[in-house]
């Protein structure tokens, strides 16, 4: 189906009068483009017009279809005025304060944690298979010599081609070693 010009320019001069007829147009025209964001925002404004039952049942599909949702909340559907910035930044403003007024807490619920269990030291097991250049790198520019050699071995038995670079490498982890041990 290709959108009819005169459809779609029609929606824009027609008076309220004969907006059914055009809603008709446009559903079928949104069935077949449903992606089409001036389509969709026509529709949304003609079934708003016109249909809010069937508006509330595709307000979610075609909000999907907006590329800035934000804008659109701005927006107000009731009443199809754009909420002045200064209005909004009253509202943040308000929502800020009655945050930081009472903030919220966080309840223990011992149905959900098991008081045995150390959620902690999951977060400190590393994952074995996680090997590259640039970690065992940063293991060692971070003091921690011992990881980055046991990673440069990992990687020179992965890429046997480069194990020559990867031993130069330890060597010189070993020697930064020595060096900061004597000092």
């Amino acid at each position: 189906m290709i959108i009819d010009k005169q459809i779609f320019l029609r929606c824009l001069t027609t008076l309220p009068i004969h907006q059914e007829e055009l809603l008709g147009d446009f559903l079928k025209i949104q069935e077949v483009y449903p992606a089409s964001v001036p389509i969709n925002m026509i529709l949304m404004e003609l079934l708003k017009n016109n249909d809010t039952e069937e508006l509330g049942r595709r307000k979610n599909q075609l909000l999907l279809t907006l590329p800035d949702r934000q804008a659109f909340y701005a927006y107000q559907f009731e009443t199809g005025n754009i909420v002045p910035v200064v209005l909004r930044e009253e509202v943040i403003d308000h929502l800020i304060e009655q945050f930081s007024n009472d903030p919220p807490k966080i309840k223990f619920d011992p149905n959900r944690h098991d008081a045995i269990a150390n959620y902690g030291k999951l977060s400190l097991d590393e994952d074995p298979d996680l090997i590259s250049e640039t970690l065992a790198m940063i293991y060692a520019e971070q003091g921690f010599p011992g990881k980055a050699i046991k990673m440069y071995k990992k990687l020179s038995l992965l890429f046997p081609g480069k194990s020559c670079y990867f031993a130069i490498q330890i060597e010189n982890i070993k020697k930064s070693k020595d060096t900061n041990s004597k000092e």
